[in-house]
């Protein structure tokens, strides 16, 4: 059966100019959900003072919303495909936007954890429906290259922005107002899209909405997700976390198996058989390593080797955010005479060479010298690569699959973060480990001297890992024409 999509009146807004319009509203939306990934690291000091928290609760004021925000990614852009994407947008911000306000009004270290974990599944339901519609409003060609890259600048420059916004707000107003900041964005957010967003087309879908398979893929995903945030602190062998890894190897196998068996699976059989897709998965789950590795490292290098403050910290990143911004939105004049392989390749020939020079960070560097030329090739390697892999990943999709194919790249970067910050701070402490046992010195400079040897050792790895990835996008990736070129082509199915 062939399959041409073609755009309704329902899918397009009224005014030519009304798709950019939509888009703000989106990338509004997207902004809040990135800065409360990492902005809200700079305020847990005043929150630990504010709400009583020990030191070992203290970390799920982020690991709960990353638990829950990248556990749901698939449920969420299977229900953005079914219950529509204008709806489950409205949903969404409606739903992240009132729990930002009561983590404002937290009472209790437990109370502002359950509103956390709220804002955590609105931003599983509201990211994959964000990015979904993106792709429904702008089809292949130059329209969708400029709008990605505007996606890729707020997701890849989102973090670093976030930081710094996150230490000036709680610096100046207080903690509660971090959270806060998301209501105006909220709300913008709503008003812009419940007037410009294009009516939802109902029907689309079809078949049964595979519950065991979205429950299976969910909780297997959350003990996964868990198993390998606690692992560094209660030991890999500890019963805990073998426990979690145990069962997340079960229920990821039965959702294989629910899968295989399914007349309507969650993850249709036609969409994991795009190799343009498998590949950008791939390369999402470096990107995700990288990229939360390369902000977790520094961020202790900075603060606990340099001894800058929080705000400094972030301040640090803001010439790297520019050159992401900028180069996102370059993207989209680059495709077409290039390539998106090209592109794919120089973003990580970028990074690795950054890498490579952080893996050399010595105990009594300088910011000017030992970090901001690499942050800055950085910064230019997360601007081509953001775009692009959303570009290759989307290519040719029928767009009654674009959101589960939007939780999809979402939850690969969201996976791969998780997994690369955990071995990160696990290869990081080891060598420090070592390097302080055998070493003769004493004193503050011991533990600089060692804490610099497991950053370095850890960029090590990844600047390893990254040439593994460069090796096998150059030889296995094969993006077809359309990824540059301005139609659409059919499918078939």
């Amino acid at each position: 059966m062939n399959f041409v999509p073609v755009q309704t009146k329902a899918e397009v807004p009224r005014q030519s100019a009304g798709k950019w319009l939509v888009l703000a509203a989106l990338m509004a939306a997207q902004f809040m959900i990135v800065i409360d990934l990492a902005g809200v690291n700079v305020a847990l000091p005043s929150i630990q003072r504010d709400l009583r928290f020990s030191e070992t609760s203290l970390q799920w004021v982020s690991g709960i919303y990353q638990l829950i925000f990248g556990s749901f990614l698939l449920l969420g852009g299977r229900i953005a495909d079914r219950q529509g994407r204008s709806r489950m947008f409205r949903i969404g911000v409606i739903l992240f936007s009132g729990a930002s306000l009561l983590c404002g009004l937290a009472w209790s270290s437990g109370s502002l954890l359950a509103f956390r974990g709220v804002q955590g599944m609105a931003a599983a339901l509201l990211s994959p429906t964000a990015l979904s519609t993106v792709m429904r409003l702008f089809p292949e060609g130059r329209d969708r290259h400029i709008a990605l890259g505007v996606w890729g600048a707020v997701f890849g420059a989102g973090g670093a922005l976030g930081s710094l916004f996150g230490g000036i707000i709680t610096s100046a107003w207080g903690w509660n107002w971090f959270f806060f900041l998301n209501v105006p964005l909220g709300l913008y957010a709503l008003l812009a899209g419940a007037r410009l967003l294009p009516r939802d087309v109902p029907g689309e879908a079809k078949g049964k909405f595979d519950a065991p398979g979205a429950i299976a893929v969910s909780a297997g995903t959350i003990v996964l997700l868990y198993g390998l945030t606690t692992a560094p602190n209660a030991g890999w062998t500890a019963p805990v976390t073998l426990a979690s890894f145990a069962a997340a190897a079960l229920l990821l196998a039965s959702f294989v198996r629910i899968q295989a068996r399914s007349p309507s699976p969650l993850i249709p059989k036609p969409l994991i058989r795009m190799p343009t897709l498998r590949a950008g998965l791939g390369i999402g789950v470096w990107i995700g390593v990288c990229h939360f590795s390369m902000f977790f490292v520094l961020t202790q290098y900075m603060q606990n080797v340099l001894g800058l403050t929080a705000i400094q910290t972030a301040g640090g990143y803001m010439a790297a955010a520019a050159l992401t911004i900028l180069f996102a939105n370059l993207t989209s004049r680059l495709v077409k005479p290039f390539g998106v392989k090209s592109i794919l390749i120089a973003g990580q020939i970028c990074v690795t060479l950054a890498f490579a020079y952080f893996s050399r960070l010595p105990a009594d560097g300088h910011y000017a010298v030992d970090l901001l030329p690499a942050l800055l090739v950085c910064g230019i390697g997360w601007g081509l690569l953001f775009p692009s892999v959303n570009l290759l990943s989307f290519t040719g999709l029928e767009k009654m699959n674009t959101g589960i194919a939007s939780g999809l790249v979402n939850m690969s970067e969201q996976f791969g973060g998780a997994a690369g910050t955990t071995v990160s701070a696990v290869v990081a402490a080891a060598w420090a480990g070592a390097s302080a046992s055998s070493s003769s010195a004493a004193g503050l400079l011991a533990d600089g001297s060692s804490l610099a040897s497991g950053f370095r050792a850890a960029f090590l790895m990844l600047t390893g890992l990254s040439i593994v990835c460069l090796v096998l996008t150059a030889l296995f990736v094969r993006p077809p024409r359309s990824a540059n070129a301005q139609a659409m082509p059919k499918m078939s199915h």
